[in-house]
């Protein structure tokens, strides 16, 4: 069995039966990874609020409410774009880019782009708000300052429990309005975790963001997902020169069975393929 809770189709309830076979079959002896109780810390965006403080954390709020959206948002947003996100959702689900405009009415206007879409579309502030407060029903809204570079490409660090497997790179139209970066979006390209381009993500993911999520997280280093993984695109450039920040964009942890003589085989996962244009290597 493999299932991905951070899916919109696994409403709490929907998971709930799943998750209790799942606690009562590691406690007869079955390994399952993740366990439920640590999906439920990291597979979902709620993970990137827990973990704002870290490395790869950035500019990140969280709503609990449809009422405490209404009232912390538009201040959020009138400092710049902003990237909304509801709590369980894949491929671009609920992911949406907000900017607001200049409006000479009483109605504050925003432009909105969908990240499941190609065309943005122009609403009011409250309407845009009344379509989020569905999400709630998934526990939280996760509010981040949106990140310019987005269009220079998306990494996905693979992970094997505590090591790294390797790496995905693909330029992605999610998101991106400028009609060349868009015009470049394909695949995602699969590199080893040698590659020589990610040996600075390499590093900061085993030696010190992993280690920092387990105690945040309050998770035991043993038990992290079999396989989990998470993105990362650039932040802003280092006033110092060109180092940039490597900024975590979403994570993912899956819940598998499998029986106790199959634990140790099953961390020999390798990825592999070919890499990215940007220089990844000095990204911090």
């Amino acid at each position: 069995m493999a299932c991905s809770f951070g899916s919109t189709r696994f409403t709490r309830g929907a998971t709930a039966p799943i998750l209790t076979r799942c606690c009562a079959r590691s406690r007869r002896g079955v390994w399952v990874s993740a366990h439920p109780d640590v999906i439920l810390k990291m597979g979902t965006k709620e993970v990137l609020h827990r973990t704002r403080t870290m490395g790869w954390g950035c500019d990140t709020a969280l709503y609990r409410t449809a009422e405490a959206m209404r009232a912390g948002f538009p201040a959020r947003l009138a400092a710049g774009p902003r990237v909304i996100k509801r709590n369980r959702g894949n491929g671009g689900q609920g992911v949406w880019r907000i900017e607001q405009l200049t409006s000479s009415g009483a109605q504050p206007m925003v432009r909105v782009l969908d990240a499941t879409k190609d065309v943005s579309e122009v609403v009011a502030l409250d309407e845009f708000l009344e379509r989020c407060v569905g999400y709630f029903d998934d526990g939280c809204v996760i509010d981040q300052q949106f990140q310019a570079r987005l269009s220079e490409g998306v990494v996905r660090c693979y992970m094997a429990g505590d090591h790294c497997a390797g790496f995905g790179y693909q330029n992605v139209k999610a998101l991106v309005d400028a009609p060349a970066a868009r015009a470049e979006a394909g695949p995602r390209l699969y590199t080893s975790n040698a590659d020589p381009r990610f040996q600075r993500l390499r590093r900061l993911m085993e030696d010190e963001w992993t280690p920092q999520l387990t105690s945040l997280l309050d998770i035991a280093p043993r038990d992290l997902p079999m396989i989990w993984d998470a993105d990362f695109m650039l932040g802003p450039l280092a006033p110092t020169g060109p180092t940039a920040t490597c900024l975590a964009k979403s994570m993912s942890a899956r819940c598998s069975q499998f029986p106790p003589s199959r634990r140790h085989r099953s961390r020999a996962v390798s990825l592999i393929g070919c890499g990215p244009r940007p220089d990844w290597s000095k990204a911090d």
